[in-house]
């Protein structure tokens, strides 16, 4: 939880909200299982459109109105902001554990990375 007034902890001066709404995404995913008990994913994606909405909120500016608490908060909204970039990437490494009645055990690692 952000806190925008400074007297009490906080230092935040601005903060940037963006909706990623409707964006198409295409990508691609590989899985490999060298052994019956091993399976290794990798998996990437981009976007192919980039509409967006960004909502700006600014804290502590002497011409902002009071807001709740004791700080001053400005909002501007900048509806069709152009979404210029979106990278996902995933990869995972699965190890069958155990196989028992009913059901089976997995253990899994992995690492997701993202930028927008």
């Amino acid at each position: 939880m952000f806190n925008p007034n400074p007297n009490t902890g906080g230092a935040t001066c601005s903060r940037l909200d963006w909706d990623l709404d409707n964006v198409a995404m295409v990508g691609v995913a590989l899985a490999y299982r060298p052994r019956d008990w091993l399976q290794l994913k990798v998996d990437g994606a981009t976007n192919r459109s980039n509409g967006a909405d960004l909502v700006d909120y600014d804290f502590n500016i002497f011409f902002c109105p009071l807001a709740a608490g004791t700080s001053t908060s400005c909002r501007s909204t900048h509806h069709d902001t152009q979404l210029e970039r979106a990278l996902n990437f995933d990869a995972e490494l699965a190890v069958h554990l155990l196989r028992f009645r009913g059901g089976e055990l997995h253990g899994r690692a992995g690492y997701k990375w993202r930028a927008y």
